[in-house]
């Protein structure tokens, strides 16, 4: 909606204008009669173009006539884009009953196109004659309901007025307004859409709704879910960028009042005594309305005075004039938006006591006793003394060290609750007529408020190998005085990985600490939380993840030369030395003739005369010798045997040359090297 379709429409503004704006829904009450009447207006939920227009005029009782006035050209009436805009002239003048039926609109709160055919908008009107403005909105349509069977002068004026006072249009004429130059009336069918579309219901059923919901005599809607319904419209209203469209214009919706809340300066109050109400204002676009904003009091009995406008959101009035005991209403009115009503006790200020309790300060925990002290003074705040006093737990588990006693001169009494269990306890206390009561929160300072899972490493070894210790420290709820409990159960629960295995599903607490051993037959990640009961709800930690990895059993090396030979040219020896850092737990088998059964010829290497010093596992000599001669390449295969608890890398082997390559003539062969080929770790 917004001011979006007037861009573009001066003129046609402008002629209506001209037309005139006569009094839509005034007049006398004026007998039907003869002469030339213009009838002109817009018809709008959003502005309906193709709408079929019909004017009924009314009869003297009241009743509708069955049969439309003719124009005076004979011709029939449609609404027309961009406005819903429309002009009829009939040779009438008196009471007359608007009718549009069909057509289409674009709907303000969803962007759409609705198709109006088969239903109505109307509007009522106590007397028409020259020049009229008549617009036709779920407004008029509201009113021409709440009117009733009987059109007379007195309801239809009555009807209009109370539907505009509803729909927060107190200063705009319904019928005789015209939308697109009216931002309030603009602004409130922009709201009225985006009901229906909240709302998930049609147009004809939330008129009905709403005019129901219409006190006719004040204009108020008595339905506080009806008024639910239109100020919750209203903030979405605001926000729906399809009406408030960023860079145009903006609708009033931001400045509608969305609540009223009001509050007493004391209550009870003494009768005879004053008493200040504040009504705390809010709008749609958040915070205060603008200051001077109007706020109507009302009470059930008594006199309101003092009576201001808004001042950052607040007015406030006094009430004053309640002589005798009794119970007033009070309730507020800013906008459209009625406060919910508060009640004022009104009694006798010798007669009635005020009851004010307190305890220590701070938290209260279980079997500890937490003294109450209560005073008791009248209204006019003189002490009640030597009167009795009871006292009573009224919900919760808890003890008191007297159930009664008497106050003393200074109307001070006391009293000590003490509680087995957590939870909250309610306190009566009980002087003549007047009661009043206490609640205290008693908890556990030794309950875990909180619990930590540690592994003593984050990688492990599969199958028993290399197991895990998880470790869970509770800590207590007050951490200065709270101590966890010895033999507090801990459940300790794998929540993801395969092959996790617990020592023990449960451990129980010593000084705070629980542990259990985490194993896996997988390799994986296994996850892990610790959980301890407490209250209201158990403390569970953060997952814990350990990683599994396999325990490797041996590591192949295989070893090559390196380099280019000359043309005709092939190895006939070398000698090299394979060097494993670190070396602990690794082994290799002993060669004490030269050979080992973990070193063997490979590759280009076969078939040559191997020897091998494996006496030292960091540097195993290999001297190879083919009399053939051998090309470049793989010529030779370690294997390394590990020891549980080692986990070698591929970084750890190299391959050095000691002395040079030789050919067959035992000739230095240049350019010839030594390097790794594959280190497999097993």
């Amino acid at each position: 909606m917004n001011v979006r379709y007037l861009s573009g429409l001066l003129l046609s503004l402008f002629t209506l204008v001209v037309l005139g704006c006569g009094g839509g829904g005034g007049g006398g009450g004026a007998s039907p009669g003869t002469g030339s009447t213009t009838l002109s207006g817009e018809v709008s939920k959003g502005p309906i173009s193709g709408g079929d227009v019909k004017i009924f005029a009314i009869n003297a009782d009241g009743t509708l006539q069955s049969t439309p006035i003719p124009t005076t050209d004979g011709k029939p009436v449609t609404t027309a884009a961009p406005l819903g805009s429309y002009t009829a002239v009939i040779n009438y003048s008196g009471p007359v009953k608007v009718v549009v039926t069909g057509g289409s609109y674009k709907d303000e709160a969803t962007g759409a196109t609705v198709d109006f055919t088969g239903k109505s908008l109307s509007a009522v009107v106590a007397n028409v004659t020259g020049s009229v403005k008549v617009s036709v909105t779920p407004f008029t349509e509201m009113a021409v309901q709440k009117a009733g069977a009987a059109l007379t002068t007195a309801t239809i004026k009555a009807a209009n007025t109370a539907v505009a006072i509803a729909m927060g249009l107190q200063d705009v004429d319904i019928v005789a307004a015209t939308p697109s130059t009216t931002p309030a009336y603009m602004s409130e069918l922009a709201i009225f859409s985006q009901a229906v579309k909240n709302t998930a219901t049609d147009v004809a059923a939330l008129i009905v709704k709403t005019a129901t919901a219409i006190d006719i005599s004040t204009g108020t809607i008595t339905s506080s879910d009806v008024s639910t319904i239109y100020t919750t419209a209203a903030t979405n209203a605001f926000f729906n960028l399809l009406i408030n469209v960023p860079g145009e214009t903006p609708v009033v919706i931001g400045s509608r009042v969305s609540a009223v809340s009001i509050s007493a300066a004391q209550n009870p109050v003494a009768t005879g005594k004053s008493v200040k109400i504040s009504a705390v204002v809010n709008i749609v676009s958040g915070g205060p309305p603008a200051d001077g904003t109007v706020v109507t009091f009302s009470a059930s009995a008594g006199t309101l005075s003092a009576v201001t406008t808004t001042t950052n959101g607040v007015a406030t009035a006094t009430l004053s004039g309640i002589n005798t005991p009794q119970t007033v209403s009070v309730s507020a009115v800013a906008g459209v938006v009625k406060s919910p009503v508060i009640n004022i006790n009104f009694t006798d200020p010798l007669a009635t006591f005020v009851i004010t309790v307190t305890d220590t300060p701070g938290a209260h925990f279980v079997n500890n006793a937490v003294p109450i002290s209560v005073n008791v003074a009248n209204l006019v705040n003189v002490a009640v003394a030597n009167t009795p006093i009871t006292f009573a737990v009224t919900s919760g588990t808890g003890s008191l060290s007297a159930a009664s006693t008497t106050t003393d001169a200074n109307g001070s009494a006391a009293a000590i609750l003490t509680s087995a269990v957590e939870g909250t306890v309610t306190v009566t206390i009980t002087v003549g007529q007047a009661t009043g009561s206490h609640t205290i929160t008693f908890t556990n300072p030794n309950k875990p408020a909180s619990i930590a899972l540690t592994p003593d490493r984050t990688a492990g070894l599969t199958n028993n190998v290399g197991p895990v210790v998880l470790t869970a420290k509770l800590l207590p709820a007050d951490l200065a005085i709270g101590v966890i409990a010895d033999g507090t159960p801990v459940t300790f629960t794998i929540v993801s990985g395969a092959g996790g295995v617990l020592s023990s599903p449960t451990a129980t607490t010593s000084g705070g600490v629980a542990s259990v051993t985490l194993n896996s037959t997988a390799v994986g990640t296994i996850a892990v939380t610790a959980q301890a009961n407490s209250s209201p709800l158990p403390v569970t930690s953060n997952p814990v993840s350990v990683s599994f990895t396999g325990q490797p059993t041996k590591v192949t090396v295989v070893v090559r030369t390196t380099g280019t030979l000359p043309t005709g040219t092939t190895i006939g020896g070398l000698k090299a030395t394979v060097t494993a850092n670190p070396s602990s737990g690794l082994t290799i088998a002993a060669d004490p003739n030269g050979a080992s059964s973990d070193v063997s010829l490979s590759g280009v290497g076969t078939g040559s005369t191997l020897v091998t010093n494996t006496t030292n596992v960091s540097a195993v000599t290999l001297a190879l010798v083919n009399t053939s001669g051998i090309q470049a390449g793989e010529f030779a295969t370690l294997v390394y045997h590990i020891a549980i608890g080692t986990f070698p890398t591929v970084n750890d082997f190299s391959v050095k040359l000691n002395g040079n390559v030789i050919d067959t003539q035992s000739s230095s062969i240049g350019g010839i090297d030594v390097a790794i080929q594959s280190v497999t770790i097993q």
